[in-house]
Formats: structure tokens, sequence, C-alpha cells
């Protein structure tokens, strides 16, 4: 037997809303009360080209002012792997940087965007120009960002919470399925710059170790609220773990299908 939808629906609800430890006396922080998403971007074009139904965003990579926001994605029915992209406030639609086999990409200013390719290749482009201008530099650049540049690691506090909030959601004490076929669990947590908030990443997988239905929370690890911020029923594809992130203003951005979204938290 299943977990119903309703059922999920009453304990998302109870769980959410329940009052959660205040403040010590003489502070001031602020807690999480909501979360709301809009879709900030549609993906589904690239330059004056339509990618194919099998398109998918890979990993996102959101410029330091959550301005510009940089993607890697596969389009299996063209046999592309590894396209990097941009999307920016002032471009009409998404723009192609690099067309293939980009091993790494991350932002040394917010308007210049750095990859290396698998081939070896090291470049910069300065993602604001009317057009593109690739500048291939050397051996000075990297093949990887540096460790500095790096999003925060996991945090105990926030997993532990999200795991209690998982395994009473879907009836699994101790992370143990009692009726359900799939085990829910943590997979990813990224920490917010300024460590008020975590994003979550969780997904369901049966006996034979598929990954299916994949969502993101956000929790408040000082107060322990949890609220869901998005998910999907049928493969993570549709919602990976790589496409979500932080910018250094505070905005979480995620991929969902050919479609970015960003996340608004109500915090009082």
């Amino acid at each position: 037997m299943r977990v119903s939808a309703a059922a999920v629906a009453i304990a998302v609800t109870l769980l959410a809303c329940d009052p959660s430890p205040e403040p010590a006396p003489g502070t001031a922080a602020a807690s999480l009360r909501a979360v709301v998403t809009h879709p900030r971007a549609t993906l589904t074009t690239l330059d004056a080209d339509t990618l194919a139904d099998s398109a998918r965003v890979t990993r996102l990579m959101p410029a330091p002012d959550g301005g510009a926001v940089a993607y890697m994605l596969d389009d299996p029915a063209r046999a592309r792997h590894g396209v990097l992209a941009v999307v920016t406030p002032a471009a009409d639609r998404p723009r192609m940087v690099w067309p293939d086999e980009v091993r790494d990409a991350w932002w040394t200013t917010p308007q210049t965007l750095a990859f290396t390719t698998q081939a070896g290749a090291r470049a910069t482009v300065d993602v604001r120009a009317d057009s593109f201008d690739v500048a291939p530099v050397l051996d000075s650049l990297p093949m990887s960002p540096p460790a500095a540049a790096a999003p925060p690691g996991d945090d105990t506090p926030a997993r532990a919470r999200v795991t209690a909030y998982v395994d009473s959601v879907y009836v699994q004490p101790g992370g143990q399925p009692t009726s359900a076929d799939l085990r829910y669990q943590v997979r990813h947590v990224l920490v917010s710059p300024d460590h008020t908030l975590a994003a979550v990443y969780v997904a369901g997988s049966d006996a034979a170790g598929h990954t299916v239905n994949p969502a993101w929370y956000v929790v408040d690890p000082r107060t322990g609220a949890v609220f869901p911020m998005d998910q999907v029923v049928g493969p993570v594809a549709e919602l990976p773990q790589a496409a979500g992130a932080w910018t250094e203003t505070g905005q979480f951005l995620y991929a969902k299908g050919l479609r970015l979204w960003e996340a608004a938290f109500t915090m009082r």
C-alpha cells in the first residue's frame, strides 16, 4: 500500500505549520514563515534554435549578483552533451556560450564567465556583451573553479531536520519504509550564503537503486521550520540536484524541466 496523496498533504501542512522554537529572548533574528516559487525564464530555445523535447538542464550556475544565470544542458536527440548557455535579464532568450563538451564553468566577476572543455581548452566570455567574443586563455586559468568559489557544503542540523520531516511524511520510521515501495532520503544540502537557510534535495529510490520523485525543500535550521519548494513525480532529470543553487544575494534558483524557477522567502 502506498502513502496516499491526501495523507502526504496533511502531513506536509501539519509539519510546515507546526510551532517552532522561537529565538532566544533578546535576539532579533527573523525566522522562515513562507516560501513562494515563480518561473523566471523559459529555456526551450537557445539563440534562434528550439531545443529537442529530450533536452534537459544538468547544472545551474547563477552569477554572484543573481542577474545572469549560466547553465549546462544535454540534448541527446542532437548528440550534444555539456552545452554551455546563459540567460541574462537584458536578453529576450537564452544564448549559447559553447556548443558541447564543457567540463566546468564558473564566474570570475558578475559578468565574466570562465569555462573549460573536456579537450582541455580554457576560455572566458563577457555575458553582457551584445555578441559573445569567447577569449581563449592559457594555463593561468585553472581547470576547475578555485576552492574559495565553491558553495557552502552540507549542514548537519538542516539534514537532520529534513530527514525527520521526510520520514514522517512518507511513514518510514528510522528511514525504513513500512508499506511503500520507495525509500525517501536527503541527497544534498545547500546552505545559503548568510547561513540562515538551507535548500535540501530529497529523492526516493527503489530496491534496485533507481532514483525518482525528486523534491526541493527549504529549512530554517534555527527553528526547525521546513517548507516544500517544488517536486516532480517521475525521473530526477526533470528536477536535477546539480541544477539548484544560491546566489550571493540570497536567491535560490533551480531548473525544472526546461524552465528556470526562483524561490522567494518570507522572513519575520
